[in-house]
């Protein structure tokens, strides 16, 4: 059974193309909608879409399931190197949360491992 979803385009608000951790981000139009069997298929398909050039690098897609679907909302940041990490888009400054800031997972891994092991 297909799913549908909203994907939303974020790019970095100085237009360098920078997406690392820390960096704010703005919502860039068009959205667009695609179909899918999970959010993993729809996070593979913008991955190589974004290969083959049909998609920008350099910007971060936020994959929003239709209403009807309970999966969580998941965004990947898609680097000119043609890296691919997940990532958190927490709000910024703005008006109702037209900015975000990024945070990437390996990091936040990285800081939840240090503690566990400080804990230890």
């Amino acid at each position: 059974m297909s799913n549908g979803y909203k994907v939303r385009v974020y790019e970095s608000c100085r237009g360098d193309g920078t997406i690392c951790s820390g960096t704010v981000v703005q919502r860039v139009d068009p959205s667009f909608t695609i179909s899918a069997e999970s959010a993993d298929q729809a996070m593979n398909w913008i991955h190589t879409n974004v290969l083959r050039s049909r998609l920008s690098s350099s910007r971060i897609y936020l994959i929003c399931p239709m209403i009807s679907n309970p999966e969580p909302i998941r965004s990947v940041a898609a680097g000119l190197d043609g890296s691919f990490i997940r990532v958190f888009l927490d709000p910024a400054s703005g008006l109702s949360g037209e900015l975000r800031r990024v945070r990437d997972l390996e990091s936040l891994s990285a800081a939840v491992q240090e503690t566990s092991t400080e804990a230890a």
